[in-house]
């Protein structure tokens, strides 16, 4: 592989992270972050691909591991999401295609002009692990890992929780983007607000995903899926009800020109009692799948024999574990500050907002919207927070006090910008 690094254990200490923005052919833009590894030799490009309806943050942990090991990782927000979302959902008319189609290429493009010696991996989750073969120049990718990638066909959730997954997806989801205009799924807990389309898209999703889409489109997307050739480690869970081996594997069919090994893991081979749809990018994980994906990312190779191995020997010894560390209640408290610096920033544009509002009398409803929601995200941050101090030392506790101080004024101030837009009303 070009630009080898040693491989071994991750050292994040010296990694960069840089945000950037990038504009899609069709004039969107994305807001991203690009995590550099130390100086010397790199070991590839790594572009992460979010679920639908989460944040680019949340793989932020997973991303500065990979830098840490000599990749130059790549994380972005969709269009409609996050940073990548517009002041207003309602009327934007994002596709959940558009995904993979204009945002995935563009950040691809982004990261074959910027480093045009460096292989270029991709790791996907959920729909980021399907989403890839819409790409136009998707046959640019070296290598791709994928967890519970799958286009959420309701008819491969599991058994169990087919119906319950059905009426939330696929009957409440649907009701409230047309009410709505577009998807409220934050004020509900239920991931991050989606465009309309998108969440009609996924709720309207047929068996053959490309049957939602125009002949001329199908022709396109089914052609693009052909291009890739680079292979493919597909990671499963057992106790994940939306990726399930049906669903995957119906996923992978598209891919039907690239090598593909599909691995189903229990919870139990990577030494825990659950792990999901979403566990894997938890930092619990560092040292049993976020190691083992760097085999994969270096060279190609399956690691997970090995570490289902190590895994079953440590289960017999007793031990398993779930519970969070202080370097984990470290990284999470990093993560909050990037999600403080968005807040803040945001929270600046809504006073703006705010007083202008107050001297035209002029009230923009979604903006009313946005302050309500960014107050309730915050508050959820400031609960989560709530539940790190147990057991952490006095320093770490400190932190902890410092920076819900700080959600706590920022709070604050949003109330009291949603009020004065509540009585301008």
């Amino acid at each position: 592989m070009r630009g080898r690094a040693t491989p071994g254990a991750a050292s994040e200490e010296g990694s960069l992270c840089e945000p950037f923005t990038i504009s899609c052919i069709d004039g969107v833009h994305l807001a991203g972050h690009v995590w550099q590894p130390r100086p010397g030799a790199i070991a590839g490009t790594v572009i992460v691909n979010p679920a639908t309806g989460v944040l680019a943050r949340y793989y932020h942990r997973y991303a500065r591991y990979l830098a840490g090991a000599g990749f130059v990782v790549l994380t972005y927000d969709y269009r409609g999401i996050g940073g990548s979302r517009p002041n207003s959902l309602r009327g934007c008319g994002y596709r959940w295609v558009d995904w993979g189609r204009l945002d995935f290429a563009a950040v691809l493009e982004l990261a074959t002009q910027r480093w045009p010696e460096q292989p270029v991996s991709v790791v996907g989750h959920s729909i980021g692990g399907f989403l890839p073969g819409a790409a136009a120049n998707a046959c640019r990718i070296d290598r791709l890992l994928t967890v519970g990638a799958q286009y959420a066909w309701w008819g491969d959730y599991a058994a169990g929780s087919r119906l319950r997954l059905f009426c939330k997806w696929h009957l409440a989801m649907p009701a409230l983007a047309l009410t709505f205009g577009y998807f409220p799924g934050r004020r509900l807990g239920w991931l991050e607000d989606l465009p309309r389309d998108v969440a009609l898209e996924w709720s309207f999703r047929r068996r053959h995903m490309e049957m939602n889409y125009s002949a001329a489109e199908r022709r396109d997307l089914l052609a693009s899926y052909a291009t890739i050739h680079a292979p493919i480690l597909a990671i499963g869970l057992t106790d994940d009800e939306l990726g399930t081996p049906a669903a995957i594997d119906r996923g992978l069919s598209y891919y039907r020109a690239a090598p593909r090994t599909r691995v189903l893991l229990d919870p139990s081979d990577l030494g825990h009692q659950r792990v999901g749809h979403f566990g894997l990018f938890h930092d619990r994980h560092r040292d049993d799948f976020w190691a083992a994906s760097l085999k994969w990312l270096y060279d190609g190779v399956d690691p997970f024999p090995e570490v289902i191995d190590q895994a079953r020997r440590k289960v017999e010894a007793g031990y398993m574990n779930d519970d969070p560390t202080t370097d984990d209640v470290r990284q999470q408290l990093e993560l909050t500050g990037l999600a403080y610096a968005d807040w803040e920033k945001e929270s600046a544009d809504l006073r703006r907002i705010t007083d202008r509002s107050a001297l035209s009398g002029f009230v923009d409803r979604d903006h009313l919207q946005r302050a309500a929601e960014m107050a309730a995200a915050i508050e959820a941050e400031m609960r989560m927070l709530d539940g790190l101090g147990a057991g952490v030392d006095d320093e770490t506790a400190q932190q902890i006090r410092g920076i819900r101080d700080r959600l706590g004024a920022l709070l604050e101030g949003l109330r009291e910008a949603e009020r004065k837009l509540r009585d301008t009303t």
